[in-house]
């Protein structure tokens, strides 16, 4: 791939990862209003009579039971368990080779003599990479070595073609959101808000709260 094409694939990736960021910060307020509008009146009774049980009870931590309440197949989890188990060995490959080329940039032993400012700066970078390197994050590790101006690490085909996957993520992660009742919900009015409304009661049981 000429040096064209590569520049315009990240830019096209940091304009898919600002969008993504945008998204989240719209997706949380309306997530925050639709708590506030609405509740359910089993939880809510539920927590009436855990607090109740509590007043005259001591707590006691009970282990969550567990069951197959996804639907999949014992065969079909083994099958997917195989996939991310290939797929983990890559990640974890690339997540190696992106700290490291942002560690050259970040850690502060190869700050000395910047400005405080920048040196402020790459420390976060730096702490937020090794976050994400403990979670096995290559996408977001991918969004910072971008905004470092590191790209000659993207000469690696493996971390290059790992750009479509990244990219591809960020728009399923921002459909997702966008497709919440929360999102819905919050972006609709009149009729509509009163027609989402109704659903919200009929289909999960969910009561509005006395303005």
């Amino acid at each position: 791939m000429n040096e064209k094409s590569k520049k315009r694939k990240l830019r096209k990736f940091e304009l898919l990862s600002l969008d993504y960021q945008e998204v989240c910060e719209i997706y949380e307020e309306c997530e925050t209003a639709f708590k506030v509008a609405f509740f359910d009146p089993q939880v809510e009774e539920q927590i009436k009579k855990q607090e109740e049980k509590e007043n005259i009870e001591p707590k006691v931590e009970v282990a969550p039971e567990t069951s197959n309440e996804t639907g999949i197949e014992k065969s079909e989890a083994s099958h997917e368990e195989k996939e991310f188990v290939d797929d983990s060995k890559i990640t974890k490959k690339i997540v190696r080779k992106l700290f490291k080329a942002i560690a050259l940039e970040t850690h502060p032993d190869k700050l000395f003599g910047k400005e405080p400012d920048e040196i402020k700066d790459k420390e976060e970078l730096y702490k937020k990479a090794a976050r994400a390197v403990r979670r096995n994050d290559e996408h977001e590790l991918l969004e910072i070595a971008v905004s470092l101006g590191i790209t000659d690490i993207l000469g690696d085909t493996e971390v290059f073609l790992m750009l479509d996957k990244a990219m591809m993520n960020l728009k399923n992660k921002s459909s997702q959101k966008k497709n919440s009742i929360f999102w819905a919900w919050f972006h609709s009015s009149g009729k509509e808000r009163e027609r989402i409304e109704v659903q919200l009661e009929k289909q999960l049981g969910l009561k509005k709260r006395n303005e």
